[in-house]
């Protein structure tokens, strides 16, 4: 009995470290397509989709990247300027009672206090 626990105890380490191994070699895809040259030079725009059926439009203005367009898919349009901090990523309006943030690896659009639009990722991808 006990040397059966010794080989379960063998294979559990083995298959840990293999495990451990593959999760560090896998090939990660980006959350948003790296920059290219001819995108300095003018705008770049990604659709994103979230929760609840809704859908945002984002239009950086490149190369500062100090503004983003965003189109609500309940028809509004904002535009906001960029607000990033040491920790990540948000944009906000000049009133300061929206922003958008990136919160891990989805965006969320916050108005007036309240999630609007949550969880957006890039239109296609896996959330």
């Amino acid at each position: 009995m006990k040397k059966q626990n010794l080989y379960v105890s063998i294979a559990v380490v083995i298959l840990s470290i293999a495990a451990g191994v593959y999760l560090i070699r896998r090939p990660v895809a980006p959350a948003v397509p790296p920059v290219t040259a001819s995108d300095v030079a003018g705008n770049r725009s990604f659709d994103l989709a979230c929760d609840a059926g809704k859908a945002l439009n984002l239009t950086f203005h490149l190369p500062e990247d100090k503004t983003v367009d965003v189109a609500l898919s309940d028809g509004r349009t904002l535009s906001l300027l960029n607000t990033s901090s040491g920790d990540g990523s948000s944009y906000t309006s000049s009133e300061g009672n929206v922003v958008l943030a990136l919160e891990g690896a989805s965006l969320n659009l916050t108005e007036q206090g309240k999630p609007t639009y949550k969880n957006c990722a890039l239109a296609g991808s896996l959330k």
